[in-house]
């Protein structure tokens, strides 16, 4: 598998969305092909080849855009920052036109791209910026093999995107197939709001993902953590938006200061919790309760205090299911309080680098307390819960706890009403 890889982009299919297929959209499509090729790298590190070149076609009237302003330096550094392999890029130029198509949904009005993967963060990050006056268009990624998702954003926008009239966009992805969770993905949905936004000419485009999603560290010594929206995949975003659009165009992230609980909070009160999706897993449409998106989701909820959705296990009574990822999760929570020193040394290094304890600590208190009132709900302590307490005797923060849980639940009164 040492020998050298050449690999492409998926070419616009003919299941690109309608507005992809139109005329204004050929510089869009040419950068989001930029973020189609990360897919395509990744594909072939997981296959094995460590040789690999990534050849980029663009439209004649881009390349040299593309050239001149060094893109792929900036790719090249992200695949340098994701796996030790070598991976070289160079763009050349194609015939990328496709069928044309008649968009009928007027954009004219709306001031940003936002992101929308049918989850609460990107929810709560249209509420946020309608609150502030924004008028966000949502622009969903739809990858081919996730059907169950994609029925899920649909439905999301029939029950709440069209009540508080905000239109969706589409665009298709490469299909992510069973190989692992896929670290690029999010630097293709930066590309791809990024290519709607210099299509429509707007200002900015909106990645809305809560902090400790964003800066995830380990929360086990065997933890792998996701890069969708890393830092140093936004800077690597930040810099391709900068040369491409004179830095006309610009990267935002409403959320990064936003515990889940607090993201959470923004959505509350209009009864729409119910209708997003967190689970790992969408193929039955529902949260399995195990993953370690349903853990934080089910633990915030627990600490504002509100109906949430049905999950098919309980991880405190239901076997070994979703164990592990509520133990290490409860485990940085309770060293985060109490002697952020004992965390892993990595870990450390990478909250001091970003900044963000302060975000970590109130995390921690949603995490804990939301465990707290999780156990409360038994008619007594399961035996599980009791070990961890033993473990992580948080009846020593009962203070802090309740009043953080005070102040979550009285926070972002101003969120719109129902």
């Amino acid at each position: 598998m040492n020998r050298r890889r050449v690999v492409t982009p998926v070419r616009v299919s003919s299941r690109e969305s309608d507005y992809a297929r139109l005329d204004a959209f050929v510089s869009g499509r040419d950068i989001y092909r930029i973020g189609e090729s990360a897919i395509a790298v990744e594909n072939q590190v997981k296959a094995g080849y460590r040789k690999i070149e990534s050849v980029i076609p663009v439209s004649m009237i881009n390349l040299d855009r593309f050239r001149d302003n060094d893109i792929t330096t900036d790719l090249e550094h992200l695949f340098e920052y994701l796996w030790p392999v070598e991976i070289s890029v160079r763009f050349v130029a194609a015939d990328t036109r496709v069928r044309t198509s008649k968009y009928e949904v007027s954009l004219t009005q709306k001031t940003e791209v936002s992101l929308f993967s049918g989850g609460i963060d990107s929810l709560a990050t249209l509420l946020k910026r309608i609150t502030e006056g924004r008028r966000p268009i949502a622009l969903f990624v739809a990858h081919s093999d996730l059907g169950g998702l994609i029925h899920i954003v649909q439905s999301l926008y029939k029950s709440v995107l069209e009540q508080i009239s905000v239109p969706l966009l589409t665009l298709y992805a490469p299909p992510l197939r069973r190989a692992g969770y896929s670290q690029t993905r999010g630097f293709l949905y930066g590309m791809a709001a990024l290519a709607v936004a210099e299509s429509l000419r707007r200002r900015s485009f909106v990645m809305g993902e809560c902090g400790p999603t964003m800066h995830q560290p380990r929360f086990g010594p065997f933890d792998t953590t996701t890069m969708t929206s890393h830092p140093l995949v936004l800077e690597v975003i930040r810099s391709i938006a900068k040369k491409l659009t004179q830095n006309r165009i610009r990267l935002e992230t409403p959320l990064a200061g936003h515990t889940k609980a607090e993201a959470m909070a923004l959505i509350k009160d209009r009864g729409w919790l119910k209708l997003t999706h967190s689970c790992i897993s969408q193929q039955f449409r529902s949260h399995d309760g195990t993953c370690y998106g349903c853990i934080i989701r089910r633990l915030a909820s627990m600490a504002l205090g509100i109906p949430d959705v049905h999950y098919r296990y309980d991880s405190i009574v239901s076997g070994r299911k979703g164990k592990d990822n509520l133990v290490s999760l409860l485990r940085f929570s309770y060293d985060m309080l109490t002697d952020f020193d004992a965390l892993p040394e990595d870990v450390i290094e990478e909250i001091k680098k970003w900044k963000t304890r302060d975000l970590f600590e109130r995390f921690a208190l949603d995490n804990l307390a939301g465990f707290r009132i999780w156990i409360h709900a038994y008619p007594y302590t399961p035996p599980f819960a009791d070990r961890i307490l033993k473990a992580f005797p948080i009846g020593e923060l009962n203070e802090a706890l309740t009043e953080r849980v005070a102040k979550v639940r009285t926070a972002h009164a101003d969120t719109l009403s129902p």
